[in-house]
């Protein structure tokens, strides 16, 4: 993915917001902050993950901002994402609660196409996480659907590195 080098840094801030995470693939470089927020472990391990995938999107599709057309088809007919992930921020007493509706792994990800897609990679790379999401995948089809679109895309990106049995590994 031509990652050269990940920053931990103090106060980060993007387009003046406070950020925990910010990937920077133009510069090869991911930023992290932990801008004195208390995070379990597995939060901090999610956030990586997240992050990363972000550079990966970047990587296939030339924008971290893709709005991949088939992955919007696993949403519900009536389903919209919200104004992107950088309105999250802010938002009082806001959290990032695990699958608050059906087809999203989590709230952040009902922000945005692109979150959607990082907030279900994370959550399969995290374990702790990836437990959870595999308890769900059996009575919400749309994020089984999603789940199983990753695990081709990584399947053959990585040549069958990354496969089922890979991420599988993560369930704990």
């Amino acid at each position: 993915m031509d990652l050269k080098k990940i920053s931990l840094v103090k106060d980060l801030h993007v387009a003046g917001q406070v950020r925990k995470a910010m990937p920077d693939p133009v510069n090869s470089t991911l930023y992290y902050s932990d801008n004195n927020d208390l995070l379990c472990l597995a939060g901090m391990e999610e956030r990586v993950h997240h992050e990363f995938y972000h550079f990966i999107e970047y990587r296939f599709h030339g924008d971290m901002y893709y709005k991949d057309p088939d992955w919007m088809k696993f949403s519900p007919i009536n389903f919209q994402y919200g104004a992107g992930g950088a309105a999250a921020y802010g938002i009082p007493g806001w959290q990032n609660l695990g699958h608050p509706e059906m087809s999203l792994v989590s709230a952040y990800a009902g922000f945005a196409v692109e979150e959607d897609k990082a907030e279900v990679f994370a959550w399969m790379m995290t374990e702790g996480y990836a437990a959870r999401l595999a308890g769900w995948l059996s009575h919400d089809a749309s994020l089984e659907d999603k789940h199983s679109f990753l695990n081709h895309f990584f399947d053959t990106a990585s040549a069958g590195l990354m496969n089922e049995a890979f991420f599988a590994q993560f369930i704990r």
